[in-house]
């Protein structure tokens, strides 16, 4: 993702990033490489961790989504804050599905419902892999999920 935003800002976009201020002593704002991160609340790495999260960073995507031609959600929790701001702008939402962790969940009933759920309400669905495409177009099956590899 830190290339992504470095390759954007170059072109002359302005980027934000809200995340996790989940590393005590990271400051709640900074700029890096031109790239303005937004550094939200983050109790726990747990499931209502995550779910706090979440509700905590709707203020910040609410206010930063304003002025954005695109939200691009690369995290679950990411995701139902950034669904409020579509609603209220109107602009298309990226969604990005990695990590052995999505599987995981995937395989759940519970979870795999409500992962497909969002996956079916992305406007554009990307994973880091086929094999989390797959599982993410299994879950929503109404919805494409494009695989883009990382270049490693």
């Amino acid at each position: 993702m830190h290339h992504l935003c470095r390759a954007l800002v170059e072109h002359g976009h302005k980027v934000d990033v809200i995340t996790s201020r989940s590393m005590a002593g990271t400051p709640r704002f900074e700029v890096m490489d031109g790239v303005e991160v937004h550094r939200t609340w983050f109790p726990g790495k747990n499931a209502l961790g995550w779910l706090a999260h979440a509700a905590g960073s709707l203020p910040s995507s609410m206010t930063l989504a304003r002025d954005a031609d695109i939200l691009h959600a690369q995290a679950f929790q990411s995701i139902p804050p950034l669904l409020a701001a579509r609603a209220r702008v109107g602009v298309p939402l990226v969604s990005t599905w990695h990590t052995s962790h999505f599987l995981r969940l995937a395989e759940n009933p519970i979870t795999g419902y409500l992962l497909g759920r969002l996956v079916q309400a992305s406007d554009a669905n990307l994973a880091a892999s086929a094999e989390i495409a797959s599982t993410a177009e299994r879950l929503a099956p109404r919805s494409r999920v494009r695989a883009v590899t990382n270049g490693v």
